[in-house]
C-alpha cells in the first residue's frame, strides 16, 4: 500500500461521522434483532430490549411503527440502544445514547431534557444519532441531535421500564436552519 495513501486514510477515518462506519447491512429479516458484535468486544453488557418503534423523519426518510432493535448495550456509565426502520424512500436508524448514567439510574415518572450545548460532562446526558439512506446500512444522512427529551414510564411487566424519546435534528446535512423530529420508544429490562 502506498505510504502516502495509508497516512491519508489513517487521518480521515476518525473524522467520519458515526453512521458511515456501518457495514452491517445483511438484507435480513427486519423482525428479528440483527447480531451485533459490540463496539467494545466482550467488555460491555448486553441489554434486554423489546417493542422498538420509530415515528418521524430523519434526513428525508419517514417511518411510522415497528422498529428493529439493532443493538443494545451498556459499558461503564454509557448506554447505547439502536433502532432501525424501513420507511418512505429508504431506511433510517436512531441510536439513543445515555452518557454518565445507566438504565438503573433512570427514575420512573421523570422527563429528562438534553440540548446540544447543555452538557457539562458531569450529569446524565442523552443524545440521538440519526442516519438515513436508500437502504439499511447505506446511509447518506448522518447527524446528531440538537435536543432530546426522554420520558421514563413503568414498563408492561415487572422489572421493565418504557423509554419514550423525541429528538430534534437538522432536516438535512447541509441546512441546519430547519429541523425535523423523530420519536422512538423501547421497553428495557432493568
Amino acid at each position: 500500500m502506498n505510504t502516502r495513501f495509508a497516512l491519508l486514510l489513517a487521518l480521515a477515518v476518525p473524522t467520519l461521522p458515526g453512521c458511515y462506519f456501518d457495514l452491517t447491512d445483511d438484507g435480513g429479516d427486519w423482525t428479528e434483532p440483527a447480531p451485533d458484535p459490540g463496539y467494545y468486544g466482550g467488555d460491555e453488557s448486553e441489554l434486554t430490549v423489546s417493542d422498538g418503534a420509530l415515528e418521524g423523519n430523519i434526513g428525508g426518510v419517514a417511518a411510522t411503527g415497528e422498529a428493529r432493535i439493532q443493538s443494545a448495550y451498556s459499558y461503564a456509565d454509557y448506554v447505547y440502544i439502536e433502532l432501525r426502520a424501513r420507511g418512505s424512500r429508504g431506511a433510517m436508524m436512531a441510536g439513543l445514547s445515555i452518557n454518565q448514567g445507566e438504565i438503573d439510574d433512570l427514575v420512573v415518572g421523570e422527563t429528562y431534557v438534553s440540548t446540544e450545548s447543555g452538557w457539562g460532562g458531569s450529569a446524565m446526558f442523552f443524545s440521538v444519532i440519526g442516519c438515513s439512506g436508500p437502504s439499511d446500512g447505506n446511509w447518506d444522512y448522518d447527524r446528531t441531535t440538537e435536543e432530546v427529551t426522554v420520558q421514563v414510564e413503568e414498563g408492561p411487566e415487572v422489572g421493565t421500564i418504557t423509554l419514550r424519546y423525541t429528538a430534534e435534528m437538522p432536516s438535512s446535512d447541509w441546512d441546519s436552519t430547519e429541523s425535523t423530529t423523530v420519536a422512538g420508544s423501547i421497553v428495557v429490562t432493568r
